[in-house]
């Protein structure tokens, strides 16, 4: 599968994206983790969104999503999903990199941070993040961990 990654701000993105976006994130958070939410929460619409779209059968398909969010000199980063498909392919590597390089080219942000379901906390410690004190915390049924990385460090 050929796959394309972008970066978009709400406003660029597609109605046929933004759909893909909300499918794949039900698909990955409240089908398979069984985590029932709202996952249109508003933020949404001030976040730049790294697409991961492939080619299946002629079909535009989205793989691959995460959202960033600036919060003063930190920037969140969240609603990180991969399609069944794409997973153990790299593709949640490549998005963190491409969401890590847009938070490295804006100035004001000093750290990015994120909650980390504790399942993933190494896949997150190799890319520069560090756990938070504190004990981890259920989120829509999934337990988590608060982890934050400096930027130009």
């Amino acid at each position: 599968m050929k796959a394309k990654t972008s970066l978009l701000s709400f406003n660029e993105l597609s109605s046929h994206q933004l759909y893909q976006i909300l499918k794949l994130r039900s698909e990955v958070f409240v089908v398979e983790q069984e985590s029932i939410y709202l996952d249109p929460d508003g933020d949404d619409t001030r976040a730049w969104h790294v697409l991961v779209e492939g080619d299946q059968d002629g079909q535009q398909e989205m793989i691959g999503t995460l959202r960033l969010l600036k919060d003063g000199t930190q920037a969140k980063i969240g609603r990180v999903a991969v399609a069944r498909n794409g997973r153990g392919s790299g593709l949640g590597k490549m998005m963190m990199l491409r969401g890590l390089h847009w938070c490295d080219e804006q100035p004001e942000l000093q750290s990015v941070y994120l909650s980390a379901q504790l399942e993933q906390q190494s896949f997150y410690e190799k890319l520069g993040f560090v756990r938070q004190p504190g004990d981890a915390y259920d989120d829509g049924g999934i337990p988590h961990c608060d982890m934050v990385r400096k930027l130009r460090t």
